[in-house]
């Protein structure tokens, strides 16, 4: 077998094929994701992979040093993507671990329960980075240490086919093809390089072989793909359906499984954007509500449940003996970006463009399944808004009924602090019925609760942690801080525990009132709200109870709540918001008349820059504006690159000089000064390309060198004297002969420093051999 060469001509190319392919993968994932906004961050991760992989191989990393330096890099640049804001100047701090766990947790949660297209929220996004970036590493070690062309495509296969599996029918084609072009031309590319590397490779002409197999092998990769693309969707039994439909589960085209839409909007419940996410005309303002969420894993509030079409009237399951009010609302969704259709609760009748489902018990509406969000969708609503009384709801207990069971379930090993406080505030208020004990958790949250003293009150917060799975539950019980999300979940679970059938509604509150139209409702992204819901028995139903301070839903008299949103609105306490309802009947929808809906310029003037209606310019979301979020992720990963890059050359300059610093204090006869001298003399010429050959001597070498450094030609010698006598002989050496070594060492330096351009300078100063090694 013919001895390797030195680095391949085409080497760059292949490794320029390799991650060609990686962006294929990428593409692929289009099928996961809403949108193209998930790909800019992903496109950032793949290209600092190969681009570190690449150059810790070239400058002789190890396979673990380059593991270790990768992979830190890797966590800064994902910390800078995707949570800045709990970074400090772009470094990771304890809270950016404490979110990255929970959106973890949460996006497993999720992985379980969503079908694709999904929105691209930061767990998601992390996973799929992390996934890329070993794939990647994993990838180029096969291809360009072990040079195994098989084993370099399979991580990224995996991935593909990972995509592939679960993606929706989007993109299905033009990915497969992307994908089996990309692969095709890295294995010719990386076969060229290969053969580059034997002496025996056409050694005469081994660049015209080289571009004679790189065309030919193009173009029959080329034909390949053209003939799959034309040739495969015409053979027999391409369209027909497949023999084992996987992926139809018990559901069928007519179901849709769903998650908590916590999962989609925690982003707006914590950063609290101005964006208009809806506008509604309604006859009363009231809580928008999205769903309501009946199981907690211990982690995060979801819901799995199954929908099925809707139009026209709604099984709605009004309550026996509470009156309520009838709303008639229109939305337009304008970037919602969610499966659910807002609605006030009880929703008894709808009327869309589009097809949308119902699912009676959380009583939520969303899009059909060929719709992957609501965006710019528009429809009419009539729900039955309860109005109880607290003589309506304070009942004695009833029997909870089977099909409620599920209602009181808790995970095994549920805090038992929250349980604990749970029937000391109950106990304190000396409740009795599920109405009492309801409103004494309200209470404990809100005013005269067990903590609710002057050294511990509970606080609205936006800092804490996100999440409420036990730790944070914990954690927040502690602190007495959190937002919405923190308290609806804290309360349902709690309420769980003394025995109160318990439920989180996730929603948004009613938003801002247009002055020229006091029936228009402008909700933006800072409204998201969460709250629960306790049952409390067949004749009264559901309610809605308030434990976030400062925060209050239209109509909770009974609850003692004012109402109150995010921006510190309040109306008069106590008093009817019911506005004069026509006299038609309020189950059936009715077509509006002309001028009745938003127009479309005025719904286009709400996102209009200077409006008065308009969002904030300087707070782009990734949830209602796609391609701003796009435009600012290249921004986010240079600068994170910039920031690693600079933090990596830091840290390889202040490894080197304490390595240095740690040697010359080693070194303290003159021999082992002169030995030092000697070894660092040779790193400096290195950088020269003068290498010192195995079977040659120091005299012999260094006379070599002397003739490429004539000005330093005699120092050169006499070091090289030197060192032998100080490696070989017996007898000490004077102090001059160190001194003098030490001088030249010097000397050299800056010889090297003048003749080397200033690229090469800073890429010796990233090298981690001349901080690492000896």
């Amino acid at each position: 077998m013919s001895a390797p060469t030195s680095r391949p001509a085409h080497l760059p190319l292949a490794e320029l094929a390799l991650a060609g392919v990686t962006l294929a993968v990428i593409f692929g994932f289009a099928r996961l994701f809403q949108g193209w906004s998930f790909s800019w961050p992903l496109v950032a991760v793949g290209a600092y992979a190969h681009l570190a992989t690449m150059a810790l191989r070239r400058r002789g990393a190890g396979v673990a040093t380059s593991a270790v330096v990768s992979l830190a890099g890797f966590l800064l640049l994902a910390g800078a993507i995707w949570f800045t804001e709990t970074t400090t100047f772009l470094l990771p701090t304890t809270r950016t671990v404490d979110v990255v766990s929970a959106e973890l947790r949460e996006s497993w949660a999720a992985f379980q329960q969503l079908t694709a297209p999904v929105p691209g929220r930061s767990g998601f996004l992390l996973a799929c980075g992390l996934a890329i970036f070993v794939a990647v590493f994993l990838a180029d070690w096969a291809a360009f240490r072990l040079w195994s062309p098989i084993e370099a495509i399979v991580p990224a296969t995996t991935l593909f086919v990972f995509g592939t599996l679960l993606g929706a029918d989007q993109q299905r084609t033009t990915s497969a093809v992307a994908f089996g072009f990309a692969v095709l031309l890295f294995v010719l590319a990386h076969r060229v390089a290969r053969l580059e590397r034997r002496a025996g490779w056409v050694t005469s002409d081994d660049d015209r072989s080289s571009r004679w197999l790189l065309r030919s092998g193009g173009a029959l990769a080329a034909a390949a793909v053209v003939a799959g693309v034309v040739i495969g969707p015409r053979l027999p039994g391409a369209t027909a359906p497949a023999l084992i439909d996987w992926r139809a589960g018990d559901g069928g085209p007519s179901s849709r499984v769903t998650v908590s839409p916590l999962v989609d909007i925690r982003q707006r419940l914590v950063d609290q954007h101005d964006l208009v996410v809806f506008a509604v005309e309604a006859d009363r303002k009231a809580y928008w509500r999205l769903t309501s969420l009946d199981t907690f894993d211990g982690q995060i509030w979801r819901s799995g449940g199954r929908y099925r079409e809707a139009s026209g009237d709604l099984p709605a399951q009004l309550p026996a003996e509470v009156t309520s009010a009838p709303v008639r609302q229109r939305f337009s969704i304008l970037g919602l970006s969610a499966l659910w259709l807002p609605a006030a609760y009880q929703p008894v009748a709808v009327d869309a463009e589009a097809r949308v489902r119902y699912q009676p018990d959380s009583a939520t509406l969303i899009v059909d399944t060929a719709y992957p969000s609501s965006d710019d969708l528009r429809y009419e609503v009539v729900s039955e808004i309860p109005e109880p009384t607290p003589e309506q709801l304070d009942r004695p207990a009833e029997p909870i009924p089977a099909e409620l069971a599920g209602y009181l379930e808790l995970p095994s090993g549920f805090s038992r602090k929250a349980q604990r406080l749970a029937s000391e505030a109950v106990a304190t208020a000396g409740a009795t019925t599920p109405y009492q004990q309801a409103m004494a958790l309200q209470a404990f949250f809100r005013e005269e609760g067990v903590f609710a003293t002057d050294d511990h009150r509970f606080v609205y917060d936006l800092s804490p942690a996100p999440g409420h799975g036990d730790d944070a539950i914990d954690a927040f019980l502690d602190s007495g801080r959190g937002y919405c999300e923190q308290f609806a979940g804290t309360y349902a679970a709690m309420a769980r525990s003394v025995g109160l059938p318990a439920r989180v509604a996730v929603g948004f509150t009613w938003g801002e009132q247009d002055p020229s139209n006091p029936n228009l409702y402008l909700v933006r992204g800072r409204f998201a709200h969460a709250w629960p819901e306790v049952w409390l028995g067949e004749q009264v139903g559901w309610v809605a109870f308030e434990p976030t301070p400062g925060r209050g839903a239209p109509g909770m008299d009974y609850a003692g709540i004012r109402p109150a949103q995010a921006d510190g609105e309040r109306s008069e306490p106590t008093t009817s918001t019911t506005a004069p309802v026509a006299t038609t009947d309020p189950t059936t929808p009715q077509v509006s008349q002309p001028g009745d809906r938003l127009s479309p310029e005025d719904l286009a003037a709400l996102q209009q820059p200077g409006s008065s209606k308009s969002p904030s310019p300087s707070d782009p979301s990734p949830w209602t504006e796609p391609l701003a979020y796009a435009r600012h992720q290249p921004v986010r990963a240079a600068l994170a690159l910039a920031v690693l890059t600079g933090l990596y050359a830091i840290g390889m300059a202040g490894a080197a000089a304490l390595r240095r610093r740690w040697r010359r204090a080693a070194a303290r006869d003159p021999n082992a000064r002169v030995r030092l001298a000697w070894r660092d003399l040779t790193v400096h010429l290195r950088r020269l390309g003068i290498v010192r050959r195995p079977a040659e001597t120091a005299n012999e070498f260094a006379t070599r060198a002397a003739a490429a450094l004539p000005e330093h030609a005699t120092a050169i010698v006499a070091l090289a004297a030197d060192a032998d006598a100080a490696t070989f002989s017996t007898l000490a050496l004077d102090q001059s002969h160190p001194e003098r070594a030490e001088l030249l060492v010097a000397e050299l330096a800056r010889t090297v420093s003048r003749r080397l351009p200033r690229h090469r300078l800073l890429l010796d100063r990233l090298d981690p051999r001349l901080a690492l090694r000896s």
